[in-house]
């Protein structure tokens, strides 16, 4: 399951998202119980989130340029697919978002 906040960075909007679960199986299932093994997996899921989309970019790119090769004329130009890029929080204490423990120890930067 994942997470999402409104985010403002020098004046643009974004939506930024972290897991909140892991285990597909058992959502129910706290497994993770170290902060610094959770946000370890949040970047590993987040990370093939982001693959997902590079590749849906790619592929609609080339479904245009298939399409146009092909002389089709009514196809909607209107598709588009989210720009990203991996955020890592650095500092000495995680945010509130983050909901990691700062008591534990967890070196955050």
């Amino acid at each position: 399951m994942k997470v999402v906040f409104n985010l403002r960075i020098k004046e643009k909007d974004y939506v930024a998202k972290r897991y909140a679960r892991f285990n597909v199986e058992n959502p129910n299932d706290l497994e993770l119980s170290l902060d610094e093994d959770k946000v370890k997996a949040n970047y590993k899921y987040i990370s093939l989130d982001a693959g997902q989309l590079a590749q849906c970019q790619a592929f609609l790119k080339e479904f245009y340029c298939h399409a146009d090769k092909e002389g089709v004329e009514h196809i909607s130009q209107d598709i588009t697919i989210s720009e990203f890029f991996p955020l890592r929080e650095t500092g000495y204490t995680p945010s509130k978002a983050s909901v990691i423990s700062t008591n534990r120890g967890l070196n955050w930067s």
